[in-house]
Order: structure tokens, then sequence, then C-alpha cells
């Protein structure tokens, strides 16, 4: 049975394929099975990658926007004290610049440019390049200023280059001060911030950094921070909102995403232990990753400038050296502690409120800020941030620490800022009402003293359509949306129907504020009920037409001043002393109309007074009229009240006294000249009695006022010289109104002295003499001078003797009295042996002390009657007058010859000095000067020439005139031995 063997045999192969395709089968559904589960596995890792990296993201962006924030909001404070103080003094400015950068560490200098042009930067040091930058040419950054100009608003811009060097973000804040009611732009202020701080301090430094991150502005596509390829790459990316700004962020862990590998699964067919053993060793390779991703996390949280810290049950598992630092405590002291013990104790009940929400599901995320308590039981306020994690696979909250103190504190100083704000509003006497662009009412401030308005607070929730008539609240909407379409406020006047039914009149001021916490677009509406001030405009205007009438044809130059200093009114007569009409003047203040600016300064104060309450003000004050005319005016200040008693207006009388003011001046003038001039005056009236005198006169002859008054001038004794002032003198006045000459004046202790005396008559209106001014002037001083004058021009100066022209006045005297007497008289003329080498030897200086010397010698062997005379050089004459013989000259020549060689001690050197003397006679050698001094030097030449020291009278040579030899002896000398 052949067949049946071969069908047992295919059915025992059969059997044993059965066993292989039930293995293959197991095999494949196991291995199904396995690449299911690692296939989840993977998704679960990368939606954990993601998350933490999402994060991580997170942590870094809001680490940004705080670091940006506290700075943009420190420029806000900047900016709002620039609004308020325009002309701001720069020591005061440098001081809050500096607070800024004691509390913004990024902050690198802050720039204000008035008009978009940098006039001021602080600190100044490198930035001095800076200065005069005009933001709107330079490309770069007109676009950013445009924004801020256009849209109100802070700006956050950059990177720019800065004309100094470098590249930095920028802040840029318009600042719009007040002229009057409207808002009128002032420039920018601008914060320049270092990217490299900002990044470090945000967690986007090089060091300790875990992921690599960029950031760009959303709009343009310019790389703030970081690399561009990040971008370029499946990175993920958060949004970040700034004022003026939008930027992006992306980030992906430091060397790329971790790609999820594949387990090293067994061969199909594998034997189930085999395929366990290979689940065993994926799964201890997932546990590996998960601690290299913790540890990466580790670091990241460890690097973060705020506190971080991980709580299981309440209790700490994990702090950051940060939160250690902030508390005072290391880190192994807190764990195992909870968290709610370092939490104040009133704040503990939030903190476990905020836990039981995280873990019963109704919140993911919490945030509270609490009082921390550090180690040495100081407290310091922070913000937790708490979400949900798990560590070491059981659940477990994340939380970050924010120390916020010196935030909470800004915001206190904000919110007492707005509190005061309030209560200003609450205590208004009118009322402010918020609105939004439909007219609705949302709140309602003030108004607790008006009349108009005392059920302010019923208008909250009403429109304006129900509140008035159609045709008012049309206009009212449509001041609100020229306010917020313009961006600043607009004023609209109108009147309701009052309690009493009568018109009442109201101004409303519309301030668009911005969007409400309901994004609502809103404005601030001032109304202020200005009835009264109707009234009084209305009263005004009656007083203004009698006041009109009044003034038109007033000489006088009549205004009115508002409390702005403009001219409301002004008479026509101004017209003739500035050739300014009338309608020039209206509206414009005094510097306007070209016043001159010191007489307007006089104006404004003498205005100011006035406005200040204190009454009439009156001034004097001078004015160039257009023909150059200088003229005076007195000016009278009157305060016009309104009906609430203030001063409202000032109305201004200007009356010409120019006349008068020049009467007034001449007569102060001459007392002024009288009073201090340095000339002794007195005053005496038509009878010659004193009336007055000055002190100069006082000063000079010692009387005073009450000494002379009503005494008669020949009281003082004044003469002249033919005696008392008589009537001769006193007629020349008379006749001619002046009279003067030298007198001899006395003083009151009998005292004389020389001067000059001027007298001058004064006439009245009829031209009869009223008064007499005398003026003296003491000439003692001019004579003493005159005298030295006289002696100068006679004497030699460095001997002190007569010198040649006094010499030839008494030589010629003494030769008239000689021959009027018929005497004889003699000349000797000297001229000094070997003087040249003292001068050579000791100097000129010492040659002039023997000079005087030999002077002083020469006086004491004459007469007193004798003169000695000093010709110049070593030359010197004596004059003997008469009656003289030749014993007598020669007996003076002698003494000469003797006293002259006595010895001289100069610097330390004993010398001796000689002369050679000659003698002419009167009448027998001449008769007159030049023959005598001629006849005196020949002989002077023969007594040299045979030996010196000596003397020799003249002899004439036979048949020879005297005057011809005499010449010829003074040339032969003129060519001989040096003396």
């Amino acid at each position: 049975m052949r067949w049946v063997d071969e069908a047992v045999e295919q059915l025992r192969k059969a059997l044993w394929a059965l066993p292989v395709i039930a293995g293959l089968l197991v095999a494949a559904l196991i291995s199904g099975l396995v690449w299911g589960v690692e296939q989840t596995a993977r998704e679960q890792r990368q939606q954990e990658a993601d998350s933490l990296l999402l994060e991580q993201l997170a942590t870094l962006r809001a680490q940004l926007e705080s670091e940006l924030n506290t700075t943009i909001f420190l420029t806000y404070g900047l900016s709002a004290y620039v609004a308020a103080n325009p002309s701001f003094s720069t020591d005061e400015v440098n001081r809050l610049v500096d607070d800024l950068l004691r509390r913004s560490r990024h902050v690198s200098h802050v720039a204000f440019a008035p008009g978009n042009v940098i006039s001021h930067v602080h600190p100044m040091a490198g930035n001095e390049a800076a200065i005069g930058l005009d933001f709107m040419r330079v490309p770069q950054q007109r676009t950013a200023v445009e924004l801020a100009m256009g849209s109100h608003q802070l700006v956050v811009t950059g990177p720019v280059d800065l004309v100094q060097g470098g590249r930095a973000l920028a802040t840029r804040d318009p600042v719009y001060s007040r002229d009057g009611e409207q808002p009128v732009y002032w420039g920018l202020v601008t914060t320049i911030i270092r990217l490299e701080s900002l990044a470090e301090a945000a967690g986007l430094g090089q060091d300790n950094r875990i992921l690599d991150v960029a950031v760009r502005d959303e709009t343009t596509g310019q790389i703030i921070l970081g690399e561009s390829s990040l971008f370029n790459s499946d990175t993920q990316r958060l949004t970040i909102r700034l004022p003026g700004a939008a930027w992006e962020m992306a980030g992906t862990p430091v060397g790329g995403a971790t790609a999820m590998e594949n387990s090293p699964w067994a061969v199909l067919g594998y034997a189930f232990a085999l395929v366990a053993g290979g689940m065993s060793w994926r799964l201890l390779g997932q546990g590996l990753a998960l601690r290299v991703s913790e540890q990466r996390y580790r670091s990241f949280i460890q690097s973060l400038p705020d506190g971080v810290c991980i709580t299981q049950a309440g209790q700490f598992r994990y702090i950051n050296p940060r939160l250690a630092e902030l508390t005072g405590h290391a880190p192994e002291e807190l764990e195992g502690h909870a968290i709610v013990e370092v939490v104040h104790p009133d704040d503990r009940p939030m903190l476990l409120e905020a836990r039981r929400q995280r873990m019963s599901g109704e919140a993911q995320f919490t945030e509270n800020d609490v009082r921390v308590r550090r180690a040495d039981g100081s407290l310091f306020t922070a913000r937790l941030n708490t979400s949900l994690i798990e560590w070491a696979g059981q659940p477990a909250a994340l939380t970050t620490v924010t120390d916020i103190t010196e935030r909470q504190e800004l915001q206190r100083a904000l919110t007492e800022s707005r509190d005061r704000l309030a209560a200003l509003m609450q205590a208004l006497p009118d009322v402010a009402f918020v609105l939004d662009r439909q007219g609705q009412c949302l709140d309602a401030f003030g108004g607790t003293q008006s009349q108009l308005f005392s059920d302010a607070q019923g208008m909250i929730g009403r429109n304006l359509l129900a509140t008035m008539r159609a045709e008012l609240a049309d206009r009212c909407l449509a001041i609100i949306e020229q306010a917020l379409g313009r961006g600043c406020m607009q004023t609209l006047v109108y009147s309701v129907d009052g309690p009493d039914h009568t018109q009442q009149w109201v101004e409303a001021r519309v301030v668009p504020l911005g969007h409400d916490a309901a994004e609502r677009v809103t404005v601030l509406w001032l109304a202020f009920d200005i009835t009264s001030h109707k009234r009084t405009e209305l009263s005004l205007r009656q007083r203004e037409a009698a006041f009109q009438a009044l003034v038109e044809n007033s000489p006088d130059v009549i205004s009115r001043m508002d409390r702005q200093l403009r001219f409301v009114y002004i008479s026509p007569a101004v017209e003739s002393y500035s050739g300014i009409t009338p309608e020039e003047h209206l509206g414009k203040t005094a510097l306007e109309v070209g016043v001159p600016a010191d007489l307007a300064e006089i104006w404004e104060e003498q205005f100011a007074r006035v406005f200040a309450g204190e009454g009439i003000q009156s001034t004097e004050f001078r004015f160039a009229s257009p023909d150059g005319q200088i003229l005076y005016f007195e000016s009278r200040a009157i305060p016009e009240y309104s009906a609430d008693g203030q001063v409202q207006t000032v109305l201004v009388i200007d009356r010409e006294i120019t006349d008068r003011k020049r009467n007034e001046n001449q007569l102060r003038l001459a007392a002024s000249v009288f009073h201090n001039t340095s000339e002794a005056m007195l005053v005496a009236d038509a009878d010659r009695q004193v009336v007055r005198c000055n002190p100069s006169f006082t000063r000079l002859t010692g009387y005073r006022l009450g000494d002379i008054v009503g005494r008669p001038t020949a009281y003082l004794r004044t003469q002249s010289a033919e005696g008392m002032l008589g009537d001769d003198c006193w007629e020349l006045v008379h006749s001619r109104g002046h009279w003067e000459g030298e007198v001899t004046a006395h003083r009151q202790d009998g005292d004389e002295f020389a001067a000059w005396l001027t007298v001058n008559a004064i006439r009245d209106q009829d031209n009869r003499i009223s008064h007499y001014l005398l003026v003296l002037e003491d000439i003692s001083h001019r004579k003493r001078w005159e005298e030295q004058l006289r002696h100068e021009a006679t004497h030699d100066a460095l001997t002190g003797l007569p010198n040649r022209t006094l010499l030839t006045d008494r030589l010629t005297v003494a030769l008239a009295q000689a021959k009027r007497a018929n005497q004889t008289l003699a000349l000797l003329f000297l001229d000094l042996d070997n003087f040249k080498p003292i001068n050579d030897a000791l100097g000129h200086r010492a040659g002039d002390r023997v000079l005087r010397i030999v002077g002083e010698r020469m006086r004491q062997c004459v007469r007193e009657t004798d003169t000695v005379a000093r010709l110049g050089g070593d030359e010197f004459v004596v004059v003997l007058m008469p009656p003289t013989d030749d014993a007598a000259v020669e007996n003076i020549a002698r003494m000469l010859l003797s006293k002259l060689p006595e010895p001289i001690v100069m610097q330390d050197q004993r010398f001796e000095v000689s002369a050679s003397i000659g003698i002419a006679r009167y009448p027998r050698d001449g008769a007159s000067a030049d023959v005598l001094l001629n006849a005196a030097d020949a002989a002077m030449y023969d007594a040299k020439s045979q030996g010196r020291a000596r003397y020799q009278f003249y002899a004439p040579l036979p048949d020879t005139n005297v005057g011809e030899l005499a010449g010829e002896s003074r040339i032969q000398r003129t060519d001989g031995p040096n003396s």
C-alpha cells in the first residue's frame, strides 16, 4: 500500500511545518506588539521633549520680557519728568538717569532729543559723538521715530548702529508737553540697552546654556539675538509682544534635537527570553536617556536668574542656587521641609489653596505673590509661578520664585499716585466722566460742589443721546471722535438748561485715554461750569462800551491787559507816540509789538504785582519814539475784578511827563553835581547871605553849613591881591554875571591858602539876580607844583646847583648891580682833573656821587650870596658877588683847591679829586656874561696846561680882542688833552 505510505510521509512533513508556521506567527505577533510599544514610547518621548523645550522657551521669554519691561517702566518715569519740565535742569535729569542706571543694569545711557535732535546724553563720557544727531536724517532710525510720533507710544527698536560705535537696542518714547490746553510735541527720550547684558540677565548668555536660542523682529526679520539658521530649521517658536514691536523667539537644545533612536531588537524568531532581554535593555536605555534629559534640565534651572524649586506633596525636592541665595538657606537645609515653612504665616492659606487647585485639576498653572522669610528673619515679596510636572516618575510641582520687592515698591508708588489722582478728581468742584466712543458713561468723578452736576454718579450707564437734546449729543459725539482721531485734547463749549430753568454754560475738555480693561476706546470728559464766566463776559462788554467812550479822546495812552499780559484794548493815542495802530496791538504782548525787552520786563513786574492782589501799582519809564525822541511816562496799573473777586484784567494809564521829568532831572543833576563835585561851592542869596554850602566846601575850609548859614560872604575873609573883595568885584558880577581870580582864603582855624575864586550870578525868570554861586578851588598844590617846575627848570637835577639858565640870570643881575654900584665881581670856571678814570673804574653811579660831593664842598667854600653852578659834565662855575678884590678871589680859589682834594672813600677804594680853575674879573676881563664865561674858560685851560690842580687869572694876548681870544682858547681846550 504504497500510496498509503506516501500519504503518511506527506502528513508528517505537514505536521512538522505547523510549529514553524505557528512560531513565525507568534514571532510576527510579538514583533508587531514590540514595534507598537516602541512607536508609542517614541511619540511620548518626543512630546515630553517638545513640552520641556516650550517650557524652557517660555521661561526665557518671561525673563526677557521682565528685564525689558523694567527698563521701559523706568523710561516712562523719565519721560513724565521731561513732559512736566521741558526746560529741565541737566543736573536734576542726570540724577534721575543715575537712579535709572542703578535700577536697570542693562541701560548704557539715556539721550534727550528735543525736536528729534540729541542735545544731552548721560553719561556723556564716550557718547560725545551722539550730540547733534538728527534721528530724522538717519534712515535706520527714522522709521521707529515716525512710529513713536504717530502712535504717541514708546517704541522698542533695534539693534541699531550707534554713531559713537557699537550696536544696541533702543527705546524711543515721544514726549508731549502742554502749551495751554494743547499738547505740543517736545521730542524723544531714548534709552540705549546693552544686548549682551540683557541676554545674560534673561538666561540667553553663552555660559551654562542648554538651549540654542535666536530672536528676530517678526515684521522685518532682523536678527536681534542668536543665529538666523535657527529660523530655517524645525524649531519651537514663541512670540514676544513689546511696545511698538513684535519679536519671534526660536529655540532648540544645544547641539540640535536629540534623535529618537530605535531599540536593538532581536532577529525575528528569537526565543521569548531573548526578546524579553532586548526589551529590558531598551528600558534601561530609556532610563539613561531620561537621566541625561534630567541633568540638562537641572543645568538649565541652575543657570536661571530666578529661584526655582521642585516640590512633591508640598515638600522641597530640589532648590537651585538662586533660590538658596534669595532665602539665605543652603539647599540641604530646605530639602525635606514644606514650602509653606518659608512663607509668611498670613500667606500660607493662599499657597495651600493654589496647591489644592492644581491637585484637583482646577488649574494647571498658578501664580501667587507671597512674603518669603529669609534665614536672617527678614522678608521679601516673591512671585511664585507653579505648574505640574513629573519628577522621578511621581507628580510634582515646578515653581519659579521671582523677587518682586522693587517692582511692588514701584507699583505701590504708582498706586499712591493713582489714588492721589482719584482723590483730586473727587475733590474737583466740577465733574469728569469716562465715556466710550458711543457716548456711554462708564465712570464719573468730582462734582461734589457743583450745582449743575450734583448727580454726576447718576450718569453712569447712561448714553449722551438719552441725557441731552439730539443736536447737542451729535456735537458731543463728534468732539469725541476728533479727540480719538487726533490723539490730543479737544474743547467744546455748549449751553444746557440749569436746575432753575436758566441757561447754564459748560466748557468740556475731551482727553483720549486709550483702551480700558474691556478693550473699549475711552475718553475723559472734563465738564466745567462756566456760567459765571459767561455772565462776567456780558458785564465786561457792557462796561467796555462805557470805557470806550471815555478813553477814545484822552491824550493819555489807556490800555487793558489780560492775565497773559496781552493787549485787550489800547486807545488811539498810542499811535502818536509809537507809530503803531491800536489794531496792531490787540492780542499781542508788549514784546510782540516791538516794545524793548527791558521796558517789557518792567511792565511784566508791575502787572504781576497787580494780579497778585497788591492793588494799584505806579511806575515811570522811558520810551523812544519813532523819530528818536526820548519820552518819559508815568504809568498807573489799576486792577479790574471779575464777579468772583479775582483780578481779571489790568487797566493801564500812561501819561507823558517828559517836560516835568526833564526839569526834575536837571534839578536832580544840579543837586548831585553840587553835592558830589570836588570843588568847594557856596550859594548866597541876592543879599550875599550864605544859603548853602557843599561837603567839599566843608572839607576845604572847615566851615559847616550851620557855622555860616545866614552870614554874609565877607565873613569868610576871602581876599584878592588887592585886599577884601570889594564893590568893584560885585559890580562886575552884576554887569557881566561872572568874576574870577586868585585869592587868599582862610580856613576856620585861621590857616591861609591860595585859592581860585569864581563868582557867578544866578537869575530868575524875570532876569533878576536871585542867588550867587561861589566856587572856591584850593590851588596851593598847583602853586607848589609850579614852584617845583621853576626849580627844576633852573637847577641841575644831579647836584641841585643852579644850571646854566639860572647862572646866566644871576650873572646878568650881578653885572647890572656891579655896574650901577661901580663895583667889581669875579667868575671862577672849574674843571675836575682826572674825573674820567673814576667813571671808567667805578661806573657812572659812583661818578654822579662824586659830582654831588664836589658841589657840596664848593658851596662850603663860598658866601651865601655867591652862586655855585654846574654847567654839565665835570664843569662848575662860581660867581663871586660884588664887592670883591683879587686877594679875596685868590683866597676862595685856594680854599677850593684845598677842599676839593680831600679823600673820598667809595666801594672800598680811596681816591682824590682836584680841579683846574680859571678866573675872569669884571669889568677888566669883560662886561657881559658870555664874555666873562669865555675868559674864565680860557684861563682854566691855561691852568690845566700848566700842570693842573691850580688856578689862573685870565691874561689876554696883546692886540687881541678878549671875546675872540676867549673863543680861540675854548676851541683849543676842546681839541686839547682829556680832563
